[in-house]
């Protein structure tokens, strides 16, 4: 048996409750369990329980021995002077409060259905792609959505708070943040770093004052990224490079190392150099980029914002000095809802937080909603167990399930999990009720 598991049974009251008493004999009615604590101080705060004729409010202590008070040193805690019920499988032993008042104790080991535990060790032990794959589909159809939700929702906020971070090493300067993050997902994971990189080497107000200009912004951004460095014989780049040093000594700019980017075992459609031309070409296109994301109102209207063509050069060049016979250079479809997903939607969310009211978050969520399913190894991995998003919206949420409990065992604190343990909740959110 584990404290968490514990946790999991007084969160949802699964023991009997038949003529509940205290170790010392008094009666016990659990009027509200409490709302599970993530950090330090008490396991439950904000309890309702009522001790023979008298009400009690305060937290709740959950402990295997009762013994084990005393081993995390909490008689001389005074965080722990609130406690109003110490909750433990085997009371062998009464612990006392830092005033030495003794502490009512309740004893579950013979209260508790062990099946429950011995299915929540099968869950921990599988090895399964995922702990409950054999039982997924048959979770309540209604519980999965509400759970899948606020996964979501929980995702977005999450990357949110990265891009919140960066508002501090730049003033709070939205448009700069959102131009950040916008490179950053440019890279697509492979060279997400330096494309972020290369960004904040080259400040938002340089791109707003040759806005005007493809072929400046072009010469400004490969510039930066440390790819005009070599000596080619291809009229495009040395002109690219000539104004690069012009620009370069004007703002007295430090471009990063070339190096970095990564083309090896790239398609040519994702090379660097191609997607920092279609990056420029999205600079040029747009003036104040992120007013565009605020005030477009529907999928395909965001989307157009990102279907640019760079200039001439990259109709038959994937790199530089090298000719292609298959023509291409428009970002696809794939990309562009990448780029939404991982780019807009999450500073619609920032915004939303930044400017308060629910109107840009409930835009993102639907622009989620509009958004086709991810092609990707969970959603795959999700459809071959019974399940099929039909939608970014739920693509998203797989993603988040996978990553943050799925693949961290953390069964309990997955609504779907616990409901599996636990097929009759009082409710939707007492199934759900905490994502960290």
């Amino acid at each position: 048996m584990t404290e968490r598991f514990l946790f999991y049974l007084w969160q949802f009251r699964l023991f009997n409750q038949d003529s509940l008493r205290t170790s010392t004999g008094e009666d016990l009615q659990i009027l509200k369990p409490g709302e599970l604590n993530s950090h330090a101080g008490p396991d439950f705060r904000n309890a309702l329980l009522k001790l023979g004729n008298t009400t009690w409010a305060g937290n709740v202590e959950i402990h295997i021995k009762a013994s084990d008070w005393d081993v995390h040193k909490h008689s001389g805690d005074e965080n722990y002077d609130n406690i109003i019920l110490h909750v433990v499988l085997d009371s062998d032993r009464i612990v006392h409060r830092k005033s030495g008042e003794p502490i009512p104790c309740l004893e579950l080991k013979n209260r508790v259905d062990w099946t429950m535990w011995d299915h929540y060790k099968q869950l921990l032990q599988s090895r399964l792609w995922i702990p409950c794959s054999n039982d997924f589909s048959q979770a309540n159809e209604s519980l999965r959505s509400f759970w899948l939700q606020r996964l979501t929702i929980n995702r977005m906020e999450r990357k949110a708070l990265e891009v919140e971070i960066s508002l501090k090493l730049n003033n709070n300067n939205l448009e700069e943040a959102f131009y950040w993050l916008l490179a950053r997902n440019f890279g697509f994971h492979v060279n997400g770093v330096p494309f972020e990189l290369m960004a904040k080497s080259l400040p938002w107000l340089v791109i707003a004052k040759h806005r005007n200009s493809l072929f400046q912004l072009e010469a400004l951004v490969f510039g930066q990224a440390g790819l005009l460095e070599d000596a080619l014989k291809d009229e495009y780049y040395l002109n690219l490079q000539k104004e690069y040093r012009f620009l370069q000594h004007k703002f007295d700019l430090h471009p990063i190392q070339g190096h970095v980017w990564k083309f090896l075992r790239l398609r040519p459609g994702n090379f660097p150099t191609l997607r920092l031309a279609q990056f420029a070409a999205v600079l040029h296109q747009s003036d104040r980029l992120l007013s565009q994301m605020v005030h477009s109102e529907s999928l395909a209207e965001i989307s157009q914002v990102f279907k640019v063509k760079p200039s001439e050069y990259w109709k038959t060049h994937y790199r530089f000095g090298k000719l292609s016979k298959t023509p291409g250079n428009q970002l696809g479809e794939a990309a562009i809802q990448s780029i939404l997903i991982n780019s807009v939607v999450p500073m619609l969310f920032l915004v939303n937080k930044q400017h308060l009211g629910q109107r840009l978050q409930e835009k993102a969520l639907r622009l989620l909603e509009q958004t086709p399913e991810e092609n990707n190894e969970v959603s795959r991995g999700f459809e071959s167990i019974g399940f099929k998003p039909n939608n970014a919206f739920d693509s998203q949420a797989l993603l988040e399930l996978k990553s943050e409990f799925c693949d961290k065992r953390r069964c309990l604190d997955c609504g779907i999990g616990a409901a599996l343990l636990n097929p009759n909740p009082n409710n939707l959110s007492d199934a759900c009720k905490t994502v960290e």
